[in-house]
């Protein structure tokens, strides 16, 4: 559904900009991703589908690894593993088993395929679980739409846990 006529590319940076502004500024928790997330919907209802660049995604990806791995200090990482060994494995396990679960669930309920039921609940960041769901042929919308709502939820439920 359009509700503005006309089809602007230019219309979609600035809003991202905008919103994901308005949204840091109240200190809405992840404001910059919420406000982005926030005017890609707003864009897509109002505006219509933005044509997908395959050059971006991949790329966006490797800026979220590279800065992920640029924070990573090992010392940090070997004494978590040392104090914590057996509740990250525990937890590892756990939540993966819970997330393929879930997945087959969602499979045997629903008219999905396996492949996108099972990407659509297993953990991990949304943008890696996407490129990954996307390099083995699951319906990436579905899987967006399931890591979206899970990761809006979070973050509204955050300040009261």
């Amino acid at each position: 559904m359009k509700i503005i006529s006309f089809n602007s590319q230019y219309v979609f940076w600035p809003l991202v900009l905008i919103l994901s502004y308005i949204f840091n500024h109240f200190n809405v928790p992840a404001g910059w991703l919420l406000g982005a997330l926030a005017a890609g919907i707003f864009y897509r209802l109002t505006i219509g589908p933005r044509k997908k660049n395959k050059h971006l995604f991949p790329i966006a990806l490797g800026l979220i690894g590279l800065s992920l791995g640029n924070m990573l200090e090992i010392d940090v990482l070997w004494g978590a593993v040392h104090t914590f060994g057996f509740a990250i494995l525990f937890g590892v396990i756990a939540t993966l088993g819970s997330g393929l679960l879930l997945g087959y669930i969602l499979y045997k309920r629903t008219n999905l395929d396996l492949k996108t039921a099972i990407f659509s609940f297993i953990p991990g960041g949304a943008s890696e679980v996407l490129g990954l769901a996307d390099t083995n042929g699951a319906d990436i919308r579905i899987v967006a739409a399931f890591h979206s709502a899970r990761m809006i939820l979070l973050l509204l439920l955050f300040p009261f846990l």
